[in-house]
Parts: structure tokens; C-alpha cells; sequence
């Protein structure tokens, strides 16, 4: 778990998610950020991380303009596709009726 007393900079600032994807040893490329503020999102965009927004407070198109890379509803829209030989996710937003 990362703080803020483990950081100089906050969001939107990258150093939260640099520092978190270091500790666990990865490369932030190699992370999915999951957030609903356009502030972390842009935090993990420009970590370098791939970025999936959850609609909370803040509306669709703020979320894409912030720099999400997929807008979800929530957690139960991510699944587990496969984890040989590397994790991959499968993301199934419900479908417009």
C-alpha cells in the first residue's frame, strides 16, 4: 500500500502509481489502474499504465477526456481470460439495450 507519506507528488501527478508499480517490482507499462477521478487517471495515464475508469461522480465523457482507456460500471464488468502464460483480463461491459 502506498500513502502519502510514501510520495512527494500526489495525483495527478505519476509518482502514486511509479511508486506502487516499483514496490510490487513491475514496470508501470505493465499495470491496469483502475480509478473514477479524472485526476488519477491522468496520474496513471502518464505513468505509463493502462487505465480502466469507473462511472462514479464523474460523467463518461470527462473520464474519456482525462485519458481513460475503458469506462466501466464496476469490478463485476472484469473478469479473469486467462492467466498462462501471462494474466489478461476480459472487460464486458453491459451491453446498450
Amino acid at each position: 500500500m502506498i500513502t502519502s507519506n510514501d510520495i512527494r507528488n500526489g495525483k495527478p501527478h505519476p509518482e502514486p502509481y511509479l511508486k506502487g508499480a516499483s514496490v510490487l517490482g513491475f514496470a508501470a507499462t505493465d499495470c491496469v489502474v483502475i480509478e473514477d477521478v479524472p485526476a488519477g487517471i491522468r496520474a496513471g495515464k502518464a505513468a505509463g499504465a493502462t487505465v480502466i475508469a469507473f462511472r462514479s461522480t464523474v460523467k463518461d465523457p470527462e473520464l474519456k477526456a482525462a485519458g481513460a482507456d475503458w469506462v466501466l460500471t464496476n469490478c463485476s464488468e472484469i473478469s479473469v481470460g486467462s492467466k498462462h502464460p501471462e494474466l489478461t483480463l476480459d472487460l464486458n461491459p453491459p451491453r446498450p439495450t
